[in-house]
């Protein structure tokens, strides 16, 4: 064939769809083109929603009301911070800072109620003997405010999950007592207006207990708690758990 070199060509194609000038094409089977699915994706710029230092965050998603809570610890104070953040196209925007608890605390956790449109966090409170606390935050606007703290285990809890079952509309922490040998135990939370009650302590694994992750299934309505067995050479097991009332019962 002939050699045109670095000599600009140009190709002749059937259109499918609006093709935007600068835009990546694919040949579709029938021999037209279009435009490259994903290719017109963009990334907005960062925001900033404290102006110091922040360490321990998390963040959750409330579907109801297409809000995202960012809650974290400041840097300078060490105390529970939280802000309310909106996304509009590739932006996003946040209102005022609230306070959740004033001390330094550890293994925060946030999981969203979409059946009361609440968010629930849970953390260990060192004012509280490191025990393990739990606090409502509810949305109004791109604002936050929180009901009393409530305390769910009189041990140190450590490696904690939480997750939400819409079934039962309770929560479940899932946690290693400190207090206990490790053993990995659990209670039900259950949120009524601004407060959070707990159910008794189960023990969902006698033993030492590392490293807990836990998620519910819709389908069969039940919650798995995966963990890392310290008593048994550090193998990989899980449990399935099944809610009913307050409580938490486990298989095998």
């Amino acid at each position: 064939g002939r050699d045109f070199g670095d000599t600009a060509r140009k190709v002749y194609a059937v259109a499918s769809g609006a093709l935007g000038n600068g835009k990546t094409v694919i040949v579709n089977a029938d021999g037209t083109v279009s435009v490259v699915a994903g290719a017109g994706t963009a990334t907005g710029s960062a925001i900033q929603y404290e102006a110091g230092n922040i360490a321990k965050p998390r963040s959750v998603y409330m579907t109801n009301v297409d809000r995202v809570v960012i809650v974290y610890a400041d840097g300078g104070t060490n105390q529970g911070e939280s802000v309310v953040g909106t996304v509009s196209g590739t932006s996003i925007s946040f209102g005022s800072t609230a306070t959740f608890l004033g001390n330094d605390f550890a293994n925060l956790l946030a999981s969203y109620d979409s059946n009361l449109n609440k968010v629930l966090l849970s953390y260990r409170d060192q004012n509280s003997s490191n025990r393990g606390a739990a606090i409502v935050g509810t949305v109004s606007g791109t604002s936050i405010s929180f009901g009393s703290q409530a305390l769910f285990t009189s041990d140190t809890p450590s490696q904690p999950s939480m997750c939400f079952d819409s079934n039962a509309n309770k929560f479940l922490i899932a946690y290693t007592d400190g207090g206990d040998s490790n053993k990995g135990k659990s209670v039900v939370a259950t949120i009524s207006g601004t407060d959070v009650s707990f159910g008794s302590e189960v023990t969902f694994h006698d033993a030492g207990t590392d490293f807990i992750a836990t998620s519910f299934d819709p389908d069969n309505n039940k919650i798995l708690v995966a963990y890392e067995d310290a008593a048994d050479s550090n193998k990989g097991k899980a449990v399935v758990g099944t809610i009913s009332g307050t409580g938490i019962s486990y298989g095998s």
